[in-house]
């Protein structure tokens, strides 16, 4: 039985081809969402900037998530956004929730709000609050682009 010996050509025609797979796949989104999505996978959120993401709430299913909403973190392990969320909770920030992506991300969510403007003074006074443990370049702003299927 002879094994197969792979070639750095051949990985490099398999690299091309799944490349030119997901370049021409249609995912529905638009460029600009598309852009902003690989820059938050790549680089994480952008302090002070608005990023635009899909998620699904997790947990409690009477929450409906504002448009607007006030990221504090990011986690990887869905036990550490809910142990954050249930400590904002006792602090008396009612409306936190955690907000799943499809990429397995876990946000935590302070609140937020449908009007832009009351948001960012959610934002700019979250700031002030010693009581929440920000993630290294957190809050940021998260604008609802809809749910995806769980």
């Amino acid at each position: 039985m002879s094994a197969c010996k792979t070639t750095e050509a051949n990985y490099r025609a398999a690299y091309e081809a799944a490349r030119e797979t997901r370049a021409t796949a249609d995912d529905g989104l638009d460029e600009e969402t598309r852009a902003a999505l690989q820059r938050e996978a790549q680089n994480g959120p952008e302090a002070g900037s608005v990023n635009t993401v899909f998620f699904a709430v997790t947990g409690n299913s009477d929450i409906t998530a504002p448009q607007y909403c006030i990221a504090v973190n990011r986690f990887r392990q869905q036990f550490n956004a809910k142990e954050l969320c249930g400590r904002l909770q006792q602090s008396g920030y009612d409306g936190a929730f955690v907000g799943k992506t499809a990429d397995q991300n876990f946000y935590v969510m302070l609140g937020g709000d449908d009007d832009f403007d009351k948001a960012s003074a959610m934002l700019k006074s979250s700031r002030a609050d010693k009581r929440i443990p920000f993630g290294s370049g957190y809050p940021v702003m998260i604008k609802s682009a809809g749910y995806y299927r769980k």
